[in-house]
């Protein structure tokens, strides 16, 4: 079953988003190469080459780099646990209560116009791979991985929130002056016509680096968590009359973070890799700014043991249901009273 989405009356199945995507893909890089044909376009990435100078320390520091990895592996359990609870509930709506009919996301059929169609029998199974750990009505164990190890990665959050405020680093990622959007428009354009600006990440990110940077660490991390909470029966049940925090609202915001995160990283990912690959990933893994080969072999190795562990998670969660949720309460401790 694969997600549709409500485009007026009519629901689009996701699936033909793939192709779409790739056309305006297309699209936007012809179109960005025909910009630096204009003269004025080509005088404004002069003006504006992309790069936003700051006062921050140069290089990555051992922290950085590590909570960088922990992130990466926290989010993996997260993301996929998050999508098996949505299966659970496969209907996701904008008001509340939860009208048959008005829902904009859903992954399962229409619901029947003579409604009588129990909840229980609207949950649908996803594929081991995708979801964790994919058959149906396994939201318990669900929620034991997504809140287990959301707790690890909020508390990565918070120190890391802490260590850039007291190191200096927080420079690279909050815009101190207005330049940033002009550059970050010049840096957009150069990406889209596939001359990638000149740039120095070990030393500063360029202005559209910054502003996703920032969007990333200071809006969308601190907004998963605050929807995240409200997901809890205590909370939703004080903000069910509310206009804009009702439980349905909160788990639409909640579903658009999670993508914006998905979406977000295939983009990081990919520029990483696309615009200078070794030294990119030798900043980020072993803190060095030469272009060697020891950061990408890194890389590969944790790649790998990534689609090993990815592929594991599944089985593993059906065999061990108890150790699965027993581990969760023991790192919840008393947060398990919120839910």
């Amino acid at each position: 079953m694969l997600p549709r989405l409500r485009v007026g009356r009519r629901w689009l199945n996701l699936i033909w988003m793939l192709p779409a995507v790739a056309v305006l893909f297309a699209a936007v890089i012809g179109a960005c190469i025909w910009l630096r044909t204009v003269p004025s376009v080509e005088g404004f990435i002069q003006q504006y080459p992309g790069s936003v100078p700051n006062d921050a320390p140069e290089g990555f520091p051992w922290w950085l780099r590590w909570q960088h990895a922990l992130n990466a592996i926290f989010l993996v359990p997260i993301a996929r646990a998050g999508i098996q609870i949505l299966a659970g509930r496969p209907r996701v709506y904008w008001r509340a209560p939860a009208t048959p009919g008005r829902d904009w996301l859903r992954i399962q059929r229409a619901m029947p116009a003579e409604g009588g169609w129990p909840v229980r029998d609207d949950a649908v199974a996803l594929h081991p791979l995708v979801g964790l750990p994919g058959p149906k009505r396994t939201q318990g164990l669900a929620r034991a991985w997504h809140l287990g190890i959301t707790l690890l990665w909020v508390a990565n959050g918070v120190l890391f929130y802490i260590l850039i405020f007291s190191t200096g680093q927080w420079m690279r990622l909050v815009p101190l002056s207005w330049d940033v959007f002009p550059n970050a428009l010049s840096a957009a354009i150069q990406y889209g016509s596939l001359n990638f600006p000149t740039q120095d990440s070990w030393v500063a990110y360029n202005g559209l680096q910054m502003l996703t940077y920032f969007i990333t660490v200071f809006v969308a991390a601190p907004l998963a968590v605050i929807t995240g909470v409200m997901h809890s029966p205590r909370i939703a049940k004080r903000t069910a009359a509310s206009r804009f925090a009702n439980i349905e609202v909160v788990r639409s915001v909640h579903l658009l973070t999670l993508g914006y995160f998905i979406v977000f990283t295939i983009a990081h990912v990919s520029l990483v890799l696309v615009t200078g690959a070794f030294e990119n990933l030798n900043h980020i893994t072993i803190g060095t700014r030469d272009s060697g080969p020891a950061g990408f072999i890194l890389f590969a190795i944790s790649v790998v043991v990534g689609v090993v562990v990815w592929a594991l998670l599944s089985p593993l969660t059906t065999k061990y249901p108890d150790a699965v949720q027993k581990g969760s309460a023991r790192l919840l401790g008393p947060l398990n009273k919120l839910y």
